[in-house]
């Protein structure tokens, strides 16, 4: 059985990101709108650091 991920949307730098909350991290995709879908993962620590710095807002939650 796998672990329910916590889904939801942000933007950054005007662009709209896809998140992924894991149990071990957060994975966030950034949605190009050329199709190049850049991705980058952080540990749980490095996310709040980063959360807190772009002061991110998010939108559209979903449990998956």
């Amino acid at each position: 059985m796998e672990d329910e991920q916590l889904t939801t949307y942000c933007m950054i730098n005007d662009i709209h990101n896809f998140v992924v909350f894991k149990s071990n991290g957060v994975l966030i995709t950034e949605l190009d709108d050329k199709g190049i879908n850049k991705q980058t993962e952080y540990t749980n620590n490095q996310f709040v650091d980063y959360a807190n710095k772009h002061n991110l807002q998010f939108y559209d939650w979903e449990l998956e």
